[in-house]
């Protein structure tokens, strides 16, 4: 049987460098993590919120790096598509071709949105009974387009796990971690966005980008 996949020289160091990458972040986390527990009681007492914003922000860039790197790589030796992102009026096309598809898939069903996008909720607001939930605290409690943006975390149960029939969700939750709370909830979710394309086509989540190059 013919191999499907030819690697070369470029492609196997591009592995084993992400590969590299990963591991080491993975061990300075630990040692973070280890260094600091004497310090803990201290951090507790004054400078916990210092503490919980320095780590939120380091995890957070991190994690967001990885998932580019993986997108890169995986889009380089042809295992994913669309990981560019979108420029211009594409946001606006995109967010009309997400409507098709939930026009022919999702018609009258409710839809839980997660993460601010403005074109997307636009676009949904007009036909659909739609909820959208954000974790920005400039966006929770604003109404857009006629939808009050809800707490990701305070109202996730509610509006995702008690209300929704189906969850449309940012990619971006993959770097800030809530990613796991759209696992096996009962419902499908659909993933959008560059950001979790190297992950989504891992762990075989449903992802749609359709304007991304």
């Amino acid at each position: 049987m013919k191999n499907r996949h030819s690697y070369n020289i470029f492609d196997i160091l591009s592995m084993m460098i992400t590969a590299g990458i990963v591991l080491f972040i993975l061990f300075t986390l630990l040692s973070i993590i280890i260094g600091g527990l004497p310090y803990l009681k201290e951090a507790l007492r004054s400078r916990e919120v210092w503490f919980s914003i320095g780590l939120s922000i380091y995890t957070a860039s991190i994690s967001t790096s990885i998932c580019v790197l993986l997108a890169i790589v995986m889009a380089k030796l042809g295992l994913v598509e669309h990981t560019v992102h979108c420029r211009t009026e594409e946001p606006e096309n995109c967010a009309q071709e997400i409507l098709k598809i939930v026009k022919k898939d999702y018609r009258d069903k409710k839809i839980a949105l997660i993460g601010y996008q403005p074109s997307i909720l636009e676009a949904l607001s007009k036909d659909y009974k739609i909820r959208v939930l954000d974790l920005n605290p400039k966006n929770v409690g604003q109404i857009r387009y006629g939808i009050e943006v809800e707490h990701g975390i305070d109202d996730y149960k509610e509006a995702v796990l008690d209300w929704a029939d189906v969850v449309l969700c940012t990619g971006s939750t993959l770097c800030n971690g809530t990613i796991v709370h759209y696992f096996n909830i009962g419902k499908e979710v659909i993933f959008f966005g560059i950001t979790v394309a190297g992950a989504a086509k891992l762990l075989g989540l449903n992802r749609l980008c359709p304007c991304s190059g």
